[in-house]
């Protein structure tokens, strides 16, 4: 992939349950790239939590969203404090009433729409490639998609009780069965343990069962989220690793002009806001 720029949106700081600040800001990198591996525009991100309506407002300004397939990996709402759950449904919305098309996977901090109905498992996609609506919700499901096949499963691998934690058998189970179905583009929002290693010389860390069972089924594309991996691209024995956590990957076909995706030139970015007054 070709990276044309890269900048840092620079968010109010999360802070802990006991009100201390780990970091001065909250960042999110957004980065506008060229690639084949997607058929179409395309944006892909993950672990947005507080700050996801004011990322994609702030997109609203920047590009044409209209034009564009939205990828979402997980963890796309709660409150601005480390380890908050939250419903994400009002923010799929927002973006399906944008954007071309809109998929995702929920993620360990992700929690079923609060009025108890499972709202976010029936939205759907306006018209899809073929003419037939496709959901928006990936878990379990594989649809042809403007930007090639896409499947995804929701959750992580965990003992802990929460809709979207699971045993490494249930998850593995689901796995396997999806990748049956044989996506291209495949979105978890658990980690594979793909070789690479931190600058001090440790493993990324991540599941190996996941990338074991990616590696044996072989998608072109494998996006995930959950744990933020330093390389947001990593090419291994034919899979394209996107590591999407708190980033926003905006990402152009080699034969568009991407300048005509933008309404304006990206930048940098400050922003000053109070979560709790926020509308939608």
């Amino acid at each position: 992939m070709e990276e044309i720029c890269h900048y840092k949106w620079r968010f109010p700081p999360t802070k802990s349950r006991n009100g201390k600040i780990r970091n001065e800001n909250d960042i999110k990198s957004v980065i506008l790239l060229r690639s084949d591996l997607v058929n179409g525009p395309t944006i892909i991100t993950s672990d947005l939590h507080s700050h996801t309506y004011k990322v994609f407002s702030l997109l609203d300004e920047y590009i044409h969203l209209d034009q564009f397939t939205i990828i979402c990996a997980g963890d796309m709402s709660g409150a601005p404090v480390f380890g908050s759950d939250g419903d994400p449904t009002k923010y799929y919305e927002y973006m399906l009433e944008r954007c071309g098309e809109l998929y995702f996977s929920q993620g360990n901090h992700d929690m079923p729409s609060e009025d108890g109905l499972h709202r976010e498992k029936l939205l759907h996609n306006k018209v899809a490639k073929f003419g037939t609506d496709s959901l928006c919700s990936l878990d379990g499901h594989v649809f042809n998609s403007k930007i090639g096949s896409i499947g995804g499963i929701d959750g992580t691998i965990s003992n802990k009780t929460h809709d979207y934690k699971m045993g490494s058998k249930e998850y593995c189970h689901k796995l396997m069965k999806l990748m049956g179905k044989r996506p291209n583009i495949l979105v978890t929002h658990d980690t594979p343990s793909i070789p690479r290693k931190y600058y001090n010389g440790d493993d990324y860390v991540g599941n190996e069962k996941i990338y074991n069972l990616v590696g044996k089924y072989g998608p072109k594309l494998h996006i995930y989220g959950h744990s933020h991996h330093p390389t947001y691209h990593n090419l291994i024995d034919g899979v394209n690793y996107i590591c999407a956590d708190a980033r926003v990957l905006i990402i152009i076909p080699t034969d568009k002009d991407y300048l005509a995706y933008l309404k304006k030139e990206l930048q940098d970015e400050y922003i000053i806001y109070d979560y709790y007054s926020q509308e939608i």
